[in-house]
């Protein structure tokens, strides 16, 4: 549908750059404005439904596991990096800046820093601890970052796309058509703060945890957190 749109915005601006005969007038074949433009505005143009394609899927323990699971031999890295995301919240782009000097002692905290919505946080690693220290150790001047990469590049598409095998690996994806239930990197996070919310209740820690500007965001995982008790058998006092 947007393809035959921009295809007719097209003729449409083309006319009215154009005239109709140019020895004759230099009046546009048309005038006005274009009436297949993209618009939120009611009274002209062509007003696209408002689609909500946030992402609605989370992940009990068990699937983590399985997705876990999927990452080795192959990806070690990968699989740190699923860990981390997991245990901490973090987006892609947050796990690709980790260098050493962001984790504190033994790993009992983690600080997360230049993010997307400007705001610097401190999370706290469980489960990922050992790991990051150990990844920190064997960090150098040359390489300070924790997952550098094959090559050294930190390259998120990449960490996308093997991530994608890695879940076609662990059958968390088969038979799921809705790209909104898709299993993507980013489903680590919404599992983090889902998880987060049914052990504490308290919306405001995951606001800053998370690193949001405003609860608008963050409210959403009070239904998911609703959805995932109901999936593992749990209250919402369920354990991580």
């Amino acid at each position: 549908m947007l393809q035959c749109l921009a295809l007719v915005r097209q003729i449409f601006n083309y006319a009215r750059e154009t005239p109709f005969d140019s020895a004759v007038s230099q009046e546009p074949m048309f005038t006005g404005a274009n009436p297949a433009k993209l618009t939120r505005r009611k009274g002209y143009g062509v007003r696209m439904p408002v689609i909500d394609n946030a992402r609605l899927r989370v992940l009990t323990p068990a699937e983590f596991a399985q997705l876990l699971a999927a990452a080795l031999p192959d990806y070690p890295e990968q699989h740190d990096m699923i860990l981390v995301a997991y245990d901490c919240g973090l987006r892609r782009s947050e796990l690709l800046a980790l260098t050493a000097q962001h984790v504190v002692g033994e790993g009992e905290s983690l600080h997360v820093v230049d993010t997307k919505g400007g705001r610097n946080r401190v999370v706290f690693p469980k489960l990922s601890r050992e790991m990051l220290v150990r990844r920190a150790r064997a960090a150098t001047a040359e390489s300070p970052y924790l997952f550098p990469g094959r090559d050294g590049s930190r390259d998120g598409g990449a960490f996308t796309r093997v991530f994608k095998r890695i879940a076609a690996r662990s059958g968390l994806n088969d038979g799921v058509t809705d790209p909104r239930f898709r299993i993507t990197p980013h489903t680590l996070r919404h599992t983090y703060a889902t998880m987060l919310y049914m052990e504490t209740h308290d919306l405001y820690l995951v606001l800053r945890r998370l690193g949001h500007a405003d609860f608008s965001t963050t409210r959403k995982y009070v239904h998911l957190a609703e959805e995932l008790a109901t999936r593992m058998g749990a209250t919402l006092t369920g354990q991580r």
